[in-house]
């Protein structure tokens, strides 16, 4: 076996040496220049395929009519090439060209420009829906046009057009079809009836309340609802707050003064206009009124601070836009006594730093003079005072009941003379629910619960508000860290205009 593998060592060694004597040589094959003998059809539209023959084709990678260039459609062999007549093309020889070489053909190839003609148009289509148009030449086609608006052609052929409609505002057009002549760009249009564009219309199937109240959240049902694209109080926008194909939801907006309106609803383009109120009476009170508003305690994602001015709700990291600071009427914390507070932002310097923004504490101050150098001097110059409202009180009394009982559309010395002629004074930094020691049905003019009315007053606006209270959600058998993060209330909010 040894003298075997030796004996093939031997062998290749013997190769290796005998090749070095020789002279290596690699056949190349030189391919020649292109040459044209025939080509046929003599003459074609736009689209038509031709076919060359002649010589050493396989190398050619591109063609010309005339100067355009024409897409090679086929390789069939060194004899045979096809090419296709582009669109644009004139009457001129065909050029093959290679890396290096070209060829000529001697004759040239004549372009036709044929008329298309129209046979068959559908008198209507949907918005988007495809339709098919017939006649004669039809692939000579460039565009397609319903009005002014380009159509995407889908499908071409000598006889037939797909077309997909287009979205044009006006409901019944003419077709115009655009091609190529010897002489330029041409045109051709339908004749007779107009096309008629099918479009969607919204409708609703509840009625628009004959009186609104600014503020006020109308939600209407119906079909192809999503088409509008805006709806107006007069010439006034409503914010559409949800907008479905079954559902639109809109807030009224805020008018000079009371007065009844046509409520409507423009579609396509504000081409179309859907009356959803031919008249609406729009009451503006003269208060700024917002139910159901909620406040979380101060590590709620929500929001723990409010603007009474426009009952926006905020995180503390509202207090990152210096300009917005002043803005901010309380904020809301949960106490370690286990009770829900409101404090002004003069009585928040020493928790300040408790408020999450985004799932994490941002300050670091706990004195005035610490957190107005860290840029919180502004929030804090705001000074809101609180009282909780007793029906002990006559005077309360009559203010609580004008509250509850919905009549309270107007905060104003004339409306109610009792806040502003020191009658009722709000003089406590803070209020708060009860705590976990004090007995539930306790009457304070700094503790409240639900039903309670509460009068604040933001010295630095200069602006009177009332919180109705409707929920107190604290959970008494939850860990205070629960409760930071999720305790809340449930209140109506009025303030002064």
């Amino acid at each position: 076996m040894k003298n075997k593998i030796q004996s093939i060592i031997a062998a290749l060694v013997l190769i290796v040496f005998t090749s070095c004597d020789e002279t290596l040589t690699i056949d190349t094959v030189v391919q020649g220049a292109p040459e044209i003998s025939a080509f046929e059809p003599a003459t074609g539209k736009a689209g038509t395929e031709i076919t060359i023959t002649g010589s050493c084709m396989r190398d050619v990678q591109s063609a010309t009519i005339g100067d355009t260039e024409a897409p090679i459609k086929y390789k069939i062999s060194q004899e045979k090439i096809v090419v296709v007549v582009p669109v644009g093309a004139k009457s001129g020889k065909i050029t093959l060209k290679t890396k290096s070489e070209k060829a000529e053909s001697s004759d040239a190839f004549t372009v036709i420009f044929p008329t298309p003609t129209l046979q068959k148009v559908p008198v209507s289509g949907k918005v988007d829906e495809e339709i098919e148009i017939q006649g004669t030449n039809l692939d000579v086609v460039t565009k397609v046009f319903f009005k002014e608006t380009e159509a995407v052609v889908s499908y071409r052929s000598e006889k037939e057009l797909v077309v997909k409609v287009p979205f044009v505002a006006d409901d019944q057009v003419d077709l115009t079809l655009q091609y190529l002549s010897e002489q330029g760009t041409k045109t051709i249009a339908t004749t007779g009836k107009a096309f008629e564009i099918i479009k969607d219309r919204p409708t609703i199937s509840n009625a628009m309340p004959a009186k609104v109240t600014e503020g006020e959240t109308i939600t209407l049902n119906g079909e192809n609802l999503n088409l509008i694209e805006s709806v107006l109080f007069g010439t006034t926008p409503a914010i559409i707050t949800r907008k479905e194909a079954g559902i639109i939801a809109f807030r009224v907006p805020t008018l000079p003064q009371t007065a009844t309106v046509a409520v409507t609803a423009p579609y396509y383009e504000g081409t179309a206009t859907l009356t959803l109120s031919a008249a609406c009476e729009v009451f503006i009170p003269k208060v700024f009124f917002y139910p159901n508003l909620m406040l979380g305690a101060h590590r709620n994602d929500f929001g723990n601070m409010i603007n009474a001015t426009t009952g926006v709700v905020n995180t503390a990291c509202i207090l990152k836009d210096k300009a917005a600071q002043p803005s901010i009427d309380f904020a809301a914390v949960f106490n370690s006594n286990y009770d829900f507070a409101l404090n002004g932002p003069q009585n928040t310097a020493g928790g300040l730093r408790n408020y999450w923004c985004d799932g994490k504490t941002f300050i670091t101050g706990n004195t005035v003079d610490a957190l107005t150098a860290e840029g919180y001097g502004d929030f804090l110059s705001v000074k809101t005072v609180f009282l909780v409202l007793l029906e002990s009180d006559a005077a309360q009394a009559e203010l609580i009941d004008k509250v509850k009982s919905g009549a309270l559309t107007d905060i104003s010395p004339a409306a109610t003379p009792s806040l502003f002629n020191g009658t009722i004074v709000p003089n406590s930094n803070t209020t708060r629910s009860r705590r976990t020691s004090e007995n539930e049905n306790l009457t304070n003019a700094t503790v409240y619960k639900a039903g309670s009315v509460v009068v604040f007053y933001n010295e630095k606006k200069n602006k009177t508000g009332i919180l109705l209270i409707r929920q107190i959600n604290v959970n008494y058998s939850q860990t205070k860290a629960y409760n930071d993060q999720n305790a809340s209330i449930v209140f109506d909010l009025y303030y002064q205009r």
